[in-house]
This record gives structure tokens, C-alpha cells and sequence, in this order.
């Protein structure tokens, strides 16, 4: 039986990083190529993993500041943000049908808001239902696309890495450094911090320099996980 384009892909990969090991240009090549397959395909997860590790290879064969590199980079964020979008698409989507056999009319429609993530998401118990009474622009939670699970933002601060010791922890996220980014509460306002040395923490596309306020709808990108503001 003649084998499909993407399982030769797969095959081919499978004897490159046996003859040159996994950071090799043959490597890393492959996997941008079989990353696109899966795009295509629709299997958005296995293309992050095959993208995520073309780029360590080019790492660690070019250094951070490589040209191939940087747009590495840019591919990961474009594609999580098409994600983010995806997501919420269907989450208000899911809002809308909800509304619709239960007869009702809440408000889930508009900005992404806390409300539409609140119906989307679950039950909740009733003291983190709060945000959906506050103002729009006022940002309380962060919810990570890949796994829907939320994380309610504390009065003080909260931190983000792959290390476990983390708030947000991101163990499978390869590209996230063990200590990548703080969120600090300062008066009513919430401000991102970049700890990272080699990996940019990312907001709505931009390499985070300095120390950012939020806002609800930002997009973050930690590694390759995608976090959403709200």
C-alpha cells in the first residue's frame, strides 16, 4: 500500500535523525516540512510540537539571533495567535448555542470578555464568577488556549515557566525557560515582566523588553503555550 505524503515525511524523518541525530539542518528541515503537513491537516498540535523542535535544533546549530531563527519565532506566535482566534471562535460559538436552548439572552456576545469565557468554560465556583460583573477592561484571569484551564490572578504576583515550582507551570512546553515571565498586581493594574535569557516572552506578537500593563484580550505566548488576558 503506497504510503501517504505525510507518512513518507514521517519515515524520512525517523532515518535522518538516525544517520544525524535530532539538531541536525536535516533534522530541523524535516520537521518545518512535516509542521506544515500537519497545519494543513488540521492537526494543530502535532504541528506545534514539529515546529517547537525545528526551532530548538536551529538553536542549537545557530544561536538566538540567526535570521532562520527569529522567524521561527514569528511562525510559533502567528500560529498560536490563529489559534487563540480558532479557540474563541468556538467558544463563542459554544456561548451562542448555550444561550439559545437555555431561552435566554446573556451576555456573552461582543469582546472577549470575561462573561463569554465564564459560559464557555464551565462551572465555576460562585467566587470566581466575580469578574464577569466587573468592568471590561479590568483584567482578573488568564486561560491557556491548548488546555482551557483558567487561573484566577492574585492580589500580589504570579510567575510562569516550565519549572514546577511555578504558578503557571508549562512542563511540556520545551521552549519555555524554567522562569519566564512575572505578572505583578500594581494599584488596580496588572504588569508582565520578561525573565527569560534566551526566550522571548511574547504579547500580542511583540517581544516583551520591558515591563508591560495588560489588558483584557492581550495575547501571551510563553514558548510555544498561547495565554489569554482576560
Amino acid at each position: 500500500m503506497e504510503l501517504d505524503r505525510t507518512s513518507k515525511v514521517e519515515r524520512v524523518l525517523e532515518s535522518q535523525e538516525l544517520l544525524w541525530g535530532p539538531n541536525s539542518v536535516e533534522v530541523a528541515n524535516t520537521l518545518l516540512k512535516l509542521s506544515q503537513l500537519y497545519w494543513i491537516q488540521g492537526h494543530y498540535a502535532e504541528a506545534e510540537v514539529c515546529l517547537a523542535r525545528a526551532l530548538d535544533s536551529k538553536l542549537q546549530l545557530y544561536g538566538p539571533n540567526n535570521p532562520e531563527v527569529l522567524h521561527l519565532l514569528e511562525t510559533i506566535v502567528a500560529r498560536s495567535n490563529e489559534q487563540a482566534r480558532r479557540a474563541e471562535d468556538g467558544l463563542l460559538g459554544r456561548c451562542y448555542q448555550r444561550d439559545a436552548q437555555k431561552g435566554g439572552n446573556t451576555e456573552c456576545g461582543g469582546t472577549p470578555a470575561a462573561g463569554a469565557f465564564e459560559v464557555s468554560f464551565g462551572n465555576y465556583p460562585e467566587s470566581t464568577q466575580k469578574s464577569a460583573q466587573q468592568p471590561a477592561n479590568m483584567v482578573s484571569f488568564l486561560i491557556t488556549e491548548s488546555s482551557g484551564e483558567r487561573f484566577e490572578l492574585p492580589q500580589g504576583s504570579i510567575f510562569i515557566g516550565r519549572d514546577k515550582m511555578n504558578d503557571i507551570s508549562l512542563p511540556d512546553d520545551s521552549m519555555a525557560e524554567k522562569s519566564q515571565a512575572m505578572i505583578k498586581k500594581e494599584g488596580d493594574d496588572y504588569w508582565i515582566t520578561n525573565q527569560a535569557k534566551a526566550s522571548p516572552t511574547m504579547l500580542n506578537s511583540k517581544p516583551v523588553l520591558n515591563k508591560t500593563k495588560l489588558r483584557c484580550g492581550d495575547i501571551l505566548t510563553v514558548g510555544v503555550t498561547t495565554i489569554r488576558i482576560g
